[in-house]
């Protein structure tokens, strides 16, 4: 299968908010869940390409013979910010407020809609307990056809390369409780899990990454 991995850019926006909402249910579909179906993609990806701070790669399938199978397809990105503190204080000034607006508290919706609405309302930050041991957070998400494919892992190294090309140490990344295949792969991969009075966090400490089959981290991006 021809996969391969690129920046991402604002065009991806859609690709990446479908990816989202198909993936969205703890790796399955959440479209059932909403009755606006845009809106997982709002918070948790399409930031990531229109907003300044960011970085993101797709992993790309290109048909080998485009005539016949149409053009490229985004089928998964790991994405994220690299001062993630500055990045909440942007998204809560320039981000939310429209959307807050366009979807009020108390608007017709599902229960998971109207949990979207108290967020635009009132954004979430990430607590300093986390974000003081590292600036920068990931997130990952594939579709599930691609997935088990040795792709995640590649995917993680390339943003490890990438943030340590640009003096990071470490990258942490959220996940819901009750996600146990996303605690398990994150555990496969070497991450640790830290201690936070909200939410589950998982930290990859980067003199720990061992990249694919022990490969040192150098001075090299997917850009």
């Amino acid at each position: 299968m021809p996969l391969h991995l690129r920046p991402g850019t604002a065009a991806d926006a859609p690709a990446l908010s479908k990816i989202c909402l198909l993936t969205g249910n703890f790796g399955t579909s959440a479209e059932h869940l909403h009755t606006h179906r845009e809106l997982l993609g709002l918070v948790y990806a399409e930031p990531y390409v229109r907003m300044q701070g960011t970085y993101a790669f797709v992993l790309v399938h290109t048909p080998e013979q485009k005539q016949k199978e149409g053009p490229e397809q985004v089928v998964g990105y790991i994405i994220g910010a690299y001062d993630t503190p500055a990045f909440e204080a942007e998204m809560a000034r320039e981000w939310f407020p429209p959307l807050a607006e366009k979807y009020p508290v108390g608007g017709e919706g599902t229960l998971l809609d109207k949990w979207f609405y108290r967020l635009f309302a009132n954004p979430p930050r990430t607590a300093e307990d986390v974000t003081s041991l590292y600036p920068s957070h990931l997130h990952i998400d594939i579709l599930p056809s691609y997935q088990r494919s040795g792709w995640g892992r590649k995917m993680v190294d390339t943003v490890v390369r990438h943030l340590s090309s640009r003096g990071y140490r470490g990258v942490w990344a959220g996940i819901d409780s009750r996600n146990e295949e996303g605690r398990k792969w994150y555990v496969k991969l070497g991450f640790r899990r830290v201690e936070s009075t909200v939410g589950e966090y998982w930290v990859m400490d980067f003199e720990r990454w061992d990249g694919e089959r022990g490969r040192p981290v150098g001075q090299v991006t997917a850009g």
